[in-house]
């Protein structure tokens, strides 16, 4: 395939995508889970992503399509080190470069709390940032199924449940869902007051609403769970989780595109009238989506999605290189040539992204420290992490650190500021707490289930079954959901089994101290919390405390998974 046709099937032209002269088209382009990435991300052949080749990437396609919508189905906060500082007002201006018309309330959008000085000003005691960047963004969030506490919709300034965009000549209504599984993937202090309602009633509700109003297409932004991993190679894709549950449970009809994140993968398809189309995370992926329109047979809809558009191209990010200029000449990303946009080098220069205190070295490792497969967690990074836990509290018996929790890798040699805030971007404090042996023992059976990542421990190994385990009702809502499978196995501490009658001293983060990851049962009954330093910080401070020396990275596992039964 010669690149001639390669740019034309990429970005298209208006005459050669129109199926028929009667027919009314719209573009749409879907992006997800950008995690405020401004810079580029490391891949086995080079790199992919970045603010300026993404927004390069946006301009070539409006350059075809001007009317075109681009669309994010959230978690654009949560990521690079210095935009955290800005505690979601960078993610706004990024957007409002793109030119994002609507985005989906993610997981992550509450993750900066309250208003920092000097950053916004929202007094909101919980969401304050999300609030003051909400106000000040010029696209829509979108949100159906989140609620108060007394079952009214939550609609602070900013944020709305739809909206209906017109272009040429088409209605399209857009509307957002979020994970009902939001309170256990961000801290549950900042959504205490809020309720995560079933996303496929709202969606039914929302969209029945929307065709009402004279919407002739219906777009659902959702950030749910639900992916394809788990299925057949050789089949189609079809989603588990919510997203799944959206695409099979609502009458026929009721939804024309999904546009999916949370699961940050790639993927696309179509159940039953309903395509849906996932562009992965952090700016490398960009969703490509053509609606067609038909007034003359009824306003019959035809969704075509297009490849996703993989944004790969060679290392160009000059990393803690000061006085080094971004190259602003054309290269070929994903197989087009671009120039990268001048005005998101000029942002991502405003966050120093690629200087400043995150260019600081604070160790180095004799090996890499990598987030590992199931069967070899607990050692590697895991571990790593761990072990800076547990020294953060010479007294502490035990620490856990959540597998979900850890976003990048560590390489051996110089580790430098910003690759530790990478690989915990959040704002993790650790904290001491005194824990029962049957709550810690929980603790690790809800941590072995499969719904969020392994508990990755220091001063305790365990077992677990590689089968599905044992199913239970934990809450007793009637449901076997994944958290509440059994696969623990055994459980050693200090060389001892685990005593259910005793009390261990154990490091954790205040994430999974608030129930985090469905930890209600377990860590989050910990008494007499005594705070600490944050995670990245602890995690800082183990990499120093080498000193001349590079740190050795554990390779001991503690996590064993074989065919045992998970019988207590």
């Amino acid at each position: 395939m010669n690149r001639a046709w390669i740019v034309l099937m990429l970005l298209g032209c208006q005459s050669c995508t129109r199926s028929s002269s009667s027919k009314q088209r719209v573009s749409i382009l879907a992006m997800t889970d950008w995690h405020a990435s401004f810079g580029e991300r490391e891949t086995a052949t080079g790199a992919a992503g970045g603010l300026p080749w993404f927004a390069a990437a946006v301009a070539a396609r409006r350059a075809v399509d001007p009317d075109l919508l681009l669309l994010d189905a959230g978690d654009g906060f949560q990521g690079d080190p210095m935009a955290n500082e800005q505690l979601g007002q960078a993610t706004v201006e990024a957007f409002t470069l793109l030119g994002v018309d609507a985005s989906a309330v993610g997981n992550h959008e509450f993750d900066h709390g309250p208003c920092r000085a000097g950053v916004c000003d929202d007094p909101h005691p919980q969401r304050g940032a999300f609030r003051s960047a909400a106000r000040r963004a010029e696209y829509a969030y979108l949100t159906a199924n989140v609620t108060d506490a007394s079952g009214k919709a939550w609609a602070p300034e900013g944020v709305q449940a739809s909206r209906i965009f017109s272009r040429n000549g088409v209605k399209i209504g857009v509307f957002g869902l979020t994970s009902q599984d939001t309170p256990t993937t961000t801290k549950r202090s900042g959504i205490a007051d809020l309720q995560f309602t079933d996303v496929v009633p709202a969606a039914e509700r929302t969209a029945r609403s929307l065709r009402a109003d004279g919407a002739d297409v219906v777009v659902a932004l959702a950030h749910v769970t639900g992916d394809c991993r788990d299925a057949p190679a050789d089949a189609p894709c079809v989603p588990d989780g919510e997203l799944g549950r959206l695409l099979t449970e609502l009458p026929s009809g009721t939804l024309d595109l999904i546009i999916a994140g949370h699961a940050h993968q790639m993927m696309q398809g179509r159940v039953g009238e309903t395509v849906f189309v996932e562009a992965g995370s952090k700016g490398a992926v960009l969703g490509q989506i053509d609606v067609l329109v038909d007034p003359a047979n009824g306003g019959s809809v035809e969704v075509h999605p297009r490849p996703l558009w993989v944004l790969d191209h060679a290392p160009v990010d000059p990393w803690c290189s000061p006085g080094t200029e971004y190259p602003s000449a054309p290269r070929a990303v994903g197989g087009v040539p671009l120039e990268p946009s001048a005005e998101a080098i000029s942002l991502a220069r405003k966050l120093e992204v690629w200087n400043g205190p995150g260019c600081v070295e604070v160790g180095c490792l004799q090996s890499d420290a990598l987030r590992g497969p199931p069967s070899a967690e607990g050692h590697g990074l895991g571990g790593m992490v761990s072990d800076a836990l547990l020294s953060a509290f010479p007294d502490a018996a035990v620490a856990v650190q959540n597998a979900g929790g850890l976003r990048d890798d560590l390489g051996a040699g110089p580790v430098r500021q910003r690759d530790v805030d990478r690989v915990m971007p959040f704002r993790d404090h650790a904290n001491l707490v005194e824990l029962s042996g049957a709550d810690l023992l929980r603790a690790l059976e809800v941590g072995t289930s499969g719904a969020h990542g392994l508990l990755l421990p220091a001063g305790l190994t365990y077992t677990m079954s590689a089968g599905d385990g044992v199913a239970r009702d934990l809450n007793g809502d009637g449901q076997r959901s994944l958290w509440e499978r059994d696969r623990l196995c055994s459980v050693m501490v200090a060389g001892e089994p685990l005593d259910v009658s005793a009390t261990y001293s154990v490091v954790v983060s205040d994430f999974l101290l608030g129930g985090g990851d469905h930890q209600s049962s377990g860590l989050g009954r910990g008494e007499n919390p005594e705070p600490g330093m944050r995670v990245a910080d602890a995690i800082r401070a183990h990499i120093t405390a080498g000193g001349s020396k590079c740190r050795m990275v554990s390779d001991t596992p503690r996590i064993a998974v074989t065919d045992c039964d998970p019988d207590w």
